[in-house]
């Protein structure tokens, strides 16, 4: 496997998205996902 670069975790990581609007919440995110995995710390 490559390396992603991230071996001390996901530190300054930065994503972003052209599917959501400004005013957008946690749960229209996840509708607009379709699937996917939410971690929380």
């Amino acid at each position: 496997m490559h390396t992603t670069g991230n071996a001390g975790g996901s530190h300054n990581l930065r994503m972003f998205d052209n599917n959501s609007h400004t005013g957008n919440n946690l749960n229209e995110m996840f509708k607009l996902m379709g699937n996917g995995l939410l971690l929380q710390n």
